[in-house]
């Protein structure tokens, strides 16, 4: 079930590159159009083209700064709380939660 879930969210991975790409050559042919029709000369559409990359990869290293951020987040909380259930369950003599099957760092309870 692990390998089938796993290969699901890849093909909407791939699926959402592709959409990406599409929307990426999309946006360029419209920027030409509109470059068409004040005739802007070769260079000075390179450069505007240079900087629309520089956009979209300060845009993708900001998400996946984002993304680290919210993972070590998800993950201080993780264990903060395990250790709040652990001393519950030494408070009110109960048996440890067996978490034994579930991944290190996983949000499965």
């Amino acid at each position: 079930m692990a390998k089938e879930s796993l290969s699901r969210r890849r093909v909407s991975v791939n699926f959402s590159t592709a959409e990406a790409v599409s929307s990426i050559r999309d946006t360029i042919d419209r920027l030409n159009q509109l470059w068409d029709r004040i005739n802007m000369e070769e260079c000075m559409r390179c450069r505007r083209i240079e900087k629309f990359f520089l956009y979209i990869s300060d845009l993708l290293n900001q998400m996946v700064v984002d993304e680290e951020e919210m993972v070590e987040g998800i993950q201080g909380g993780i264990e903060e709380m395990s250790r709040q259930v652990e001393d519950l369950c030494k408070e009110l003599h109960l048996q440890p939660i067996g978490r034994t099957h579930i991944k290190p760092g996983s949000l499965a309870l």
